[in-house]
């Protein structure tokens, strides 16, 4: 059952489900791609998450074409009518990023803390994270961040207690069940397993983020030579 609720003047929240999963996820998406379809002059942006699709709006175009005294309540039965379709929720429709991911200890800094801890070898551990298809959730957290599922039961481990306070921009982590790619520098506490030399977030591309919820993602181990040498490549 969807819930509708507002979040202040200039927007409004579908709320689909209550967990992290994909058939919440598939909801969401079917939501978005329904009012993109729709192309609703008064929309100003969508923001797909877990469980979740918030609706931003303008109202000066809202009041141009609709006699209204509740705004919210005329954007909510406009979104409560919509037909969705499940159609390009199948595997083949969606898009496949494949990210290049060195898993050396240089770059994956606590891969050897995880395998300590997971009582697993390091190559174990690579092995079942690139091993998987993961699902782009949602972005958030910074430009770009990518939240992904599921990892593999044998491979998730918390947070850490205390985050670091500089983690490099490409740095592969798991938190719990999700794993992620830090598009900047930033503090953060998740489990660094791996760095791809890829940019994650660029404001100099039309498109500055690399993934959009719904995408697919595939890591592909390289050595750490393969990593500086992409890197370099990016930077000519």
């Amino acid at each position: 059952m969807v819930q509708i609720y507002t979040l202040g003047e200039h927007a409004v929240v579908l709320q689909v489900g209550s967990s992290i999963n994909m058939e919440t996820h598939e909801r969401v998406m079917a939501y978005t791609r329904a009012i993109q379809a729709a192309n609703f002059p008064w929309v100003i942006e969508l923001v797909p998450a877990y469980n979740s699709v918030t609706v931003y709006y303008s109202i000066p175009t809202i009041l141009q074409i609709a006699k209204t005294d509740c705004i919210a309540t005329w954007v909510t039965n406009i979104l409560l009518g919509l037909s969705l379709d499940f159609s390009n929720n199948k595997q083949a429709n969606k898009k496949i990023i494949e990210i290049p991911a060195c898993y050396d200890t240089a770059l994956g800094v606590d891969i050897i803390y995880l395998s300590e801890q997971l009582q697993l070898g390091v190559d174990k551990i690579i092995d079942i994270h690139s091993d998987r298809l993961y699902t782009v959730y949602m972005l958030g957290f910074l430009p770009g961040f990518p939240y992904m599922g599921s990892v593999d039961e044998r491979i998730q481990h918390p947070r850490k207690k205390h985050p670091s306070k500089q983690v490099i921009a490409g740095s592969i982590g798991i938190a719990g069940a999700q794993t992620g790619i830090y598009p900047l520098q930033s503090p953060g506490g998740w489990q660094i397993i791996a760095r791809t030399p890829l940019a994650i977030f660029d404001l100099g591309k039309e498109s500055p983020c690399l993934f959009a919820a719904g995408d697919q993602v595939r890591f592909v181990p390289i050595s750490l030579e393969r990593f500086y040498e992409i890197e370099k490549e990016n930077q000519a």
